[in-house]
């Protein structure tokens, strides 16, 4: 990740903070064996943050590149790529956080159509003692 606006520190208040971001996804093991795309692919994007004391927003909006994928694969071709995230810290020890992810394909976007664009809602909660 590249920060090109950093946040003040929670002490000081938060606030604002902006990056670059960018993946290369590697294949390891056996093709037959792969629950994912199986190629060499990557991406990029663009995150932006405000972070305070207690609550964090986060969004992201990028690109994946796919190459070497089947085009009528409307989960696994070029796509565009989006997130939001909520965090809340009821307690220092601790937290809870809710994302939600949506891709849309480029290739064939009437595919996605007729099912939806690939997304997901993932929770997840921190507890340090």
């Amino acid at each position: 990740m590249l920060v090109a606006v950093r946040p003040d520190a929670i002490s000081r208040g938060g606030g604002f903070g902006l990056g670059l971001v960018g993946h290369v996804d590697v294949p390891l093991g056996p093709p037959e064996r792969s629950l994912g795309r199986g190629a060499v692919g990557g991406g990029g994007g663009l995150a932006l943050t405000y972070e305070t004391a207690r609550v964090t927003l986060s969004g992201d909006a990028g690109v994946q590149l796919n190459p070497d994928v089947a085009a009528n694969d409307p989960g696994g071709t070029d796509a565009l790529t989006a997130g939001l995230a909520f965090g809340v810290l009821p307690a220092d020890t601790f937290g809870l956080t809710i994302e939600a992810r949506a891709s849309a394909p480029l290739l064939d976007p009437l595919a996605t159509a007729k099912r939806g664009p690939p997304s997901e809602l993932l929770a997840s909660m921190r507890y340090a003692a």
